[in-house]
């Protein structure tokens, strides 16, 4: 019968060319009909869907204070143009446009702008949904918004400045830089809490003369030290405002030669603000000195029990001590001389560690030789790995960081911090290198207040060495000096200060002009004594240098005014 299917029986079919009687019943019957009726039946389309390279949208950059808007392309697997709309509302913090439209299978882009003045900083996050209607089908794309969102700050390029008015001379005037770390012209005034300092009233960020600060002395008692701060504000109310905190000693008497006092110490350190320096013995209390009378001033009490390297913050209003018993960082107010607060340290992979206080961005921070960055007596990052046991440099605005580590490679990094994430530390290096003769040993760094000039002092060829603080290449060796150098210091105003473990000579430092001239030298320690390593600091006004000896003692040396 047509149309039928006639099955084959086993028993009579042979098989033929391999197809047995079985096989042959399962494919024989076919009804060329019913497979045309099949064919002819539609495909039912794959269901409507939005897609999008990426479903997470950052705002703010990797800083967070990037206010560019972000852009998404986004599609739909239909090859006609359908209606899309954006959820609503979106958090206050970011806005969309366009928020509807049509879409295809080619695609559209949507952008996303951020806006800072609705967000406190830190990071935020929310969810933006793309819905598509499609023929009484729905597709949706949900978004994933992250804003990072940095404090905005007026930033100087100075927090502690330190003057001073003595018979011999006096330094009382100081220029800053003003910025704004979102990178815009800001309009900003000034105004000090003193009458004796005078300052710029206005000016815009990035442009213009600066914040000048001028001290009038006669305005000032004397024989002491007067305090005053410098407030920076912005008329945009987003803005933070900055602090500078000045000090001013005007004395009627001062040091005229060089002058040593019988004193056993190890570590010693100058303030940022006052002609104080700190010096303790790695017992439990710190002495302070004037440097300008050569006087022991007061002592620190009970700040820890086995105290070892030391560093000043960078508006003066701190002092930070490594306790090596309790290992932790022990927190000094200077403002009261009394201890504040210890911080545990994170590891103890190197000792002894030191310790470099900056302040960047807007945040106080303590760096330690094992790599460690702490704030607020938390670790907030780290330094490269292969950064370990190094000394310290900075420059005053904390953004250029340089480090001496092993094998007598020099470092330098650009350092930010930013509030997004709680608090985000950011090291970027910069240069690495050699600069110096390879077997000799780097003692010291130092570098000027603006990241310009670097200097090492190497126990080999036996001279400080001008190095190149953007390259680190070697430019020259500086005048002057001796073996073995082990000192290094540059004062406010550009003059490079080298130090050497001599015993026999005449001169065991050199006094240099910021172009590498040789002004003065002295001698520091006795005759068969030397200057202790790293142990040279020089007041913040320029004016005095200090030392420690092994005979042993402290001594001051009057530099004059630049």
């Amino acid at each position: 019968m047509k149309g039928e299917a006639v099955p084959l029986q086993a028993s009579n079919v042979e098989s033929i060319g391999g197809l047995t009687a079985s096989t042959a019943s399962s494919r024989l019957p076919v009804d060329p009909g019913s497979l045309a009726a099949r064919a002819a039946l539609p495909v039912p389309p794959p269901k409507p869907q939005l897609s999008t390279p990426s479903t997470t949208v950052t705002l703010g950059g990797p800083k967070g204070r990037d206010e560019i808007p972000q852009s998404i392309f986004m599609g739909l697997n239909r090859d006609n143009k359908w209606p899309w709309t954006l959820s609503a509302p979106l958090p206050s913090w970011v806005t969309a446009s366009p928020t509807s439209g049509t879409v295809d299978a080619s695609g559209t882009s949507l952008s996303f702008s951020p806006v800072f003045n609705a967000a406190a900083p830190g990071t935020h996050s929310g969810i933006a949904t793309v819905t598509a209607q499609v023929n009484g089908d729905t597709a949706t794309l949900p978004l994933n918004l992250v804003l990072n969102r940095d404090k905005r700050l007026l930033l100087v390029s100075e927090w502690g400045i330190g003057f001073a008015s003595l018979p011999s001379g006096s330094v009382l005037t100081r220029t800053l830089k003003v910025t704004d770390n979102f990178g815009a012209a800001l309009p900003w005034t000034a105004t000090s809490s003193a009458s004796w300092l005078s300052v710029t009233s206005s000016g815009t960020t990035g442009s213009g003369a600066g914040l000048v600060l001028t001290a009038d002395p006669k305005l000032a008692p004397l024989g002491a030290i007067s305090y005053a701060t410098v407030t920076l504000n912005s008329s945009n109310p987003d803005v933070a405002s900055a602090v500078v905190q000045v000090g001013l000693w005007r004395s009627g008497s001062e040091l005229t030669t060089p002058t040593s006092l019988p004193a056993i110490y190890t570590n010693l350190v100058a303030d940022k603000i006052r002609p104080y320096v700190y010096a303790h013995n790695s017992g439990t209390s710190i002495d302070i000195y004037n440097a300008h009378l050569g006087t022991k001033v007061g002592t620190i009490p009970n700040v820890g029990t086995v105290l070892n390297e030391m560093t000043v913050a960078a508006d003066g209003s701190k002092l930070y001590v490594l306790d090596t018993s309790s290992k932790t960082i022990v927190v000094v107010d200077l403002a009261t001389a009394s201890k504040r607060e210890a911080w545990p340290l994170k590891t103890e992979k190197y000792s002894p560690l030191t310790l470099q206080a900056i302040r960047t961005n807007g945040q106080d921070i303590v760096l330690a030789s094992d790599g460690t960055a702490y704030a607020k007596g938390q670790s907030i990052g780290t330094f490269p790995s292969s950064i370990g046991n190094v000394l310290f440099a900075a420059s005053s605005d904390g953004r250029k960081v340089f480090a001496h580590g092993p094998f007598s490679t020099l470092h330098v990094f650009d350092v930010d911090y930013s509030a997004m994430a709680n608090g985000i530390l950011m090291v970027k290096s910069i240069a690495e290198g050699q600069p110096v003769f390879p077997s000799g040993t780097v003692v010291d760094i130092a570098v000027d207040a603006e990241g310009t000039a670097l200097y090492t002092a190497t126990g080999a060829p036996y001279l400080c060495s001008s190095v190149n603080p953007a390259t680190l290449a070697f430019i020259d060796y500086l005048p002057g000096g001796a073996a073995y150098p082990n000192n290094v210091e540059v004062t406010r105003d550009g003059r490079v200060i080298c130090g050497i473990n001599g015993m026999y000579g005449d001169t065991d430092i050199w006094l240099h002009s910021p172009d590498g001239r040789v002004l003065k030298s002295f001698r520091f320690a006795s005759y068969t004594k030397n200057l202790l390593d790293r142990q040279l600091a020089v007041t913040p006004d320029g004016m005095s240098a200090i030392g420690l000896t092994n005979d042993p003692q402290i001594s001051f040396i009057p530099l004059g005014a630049p």
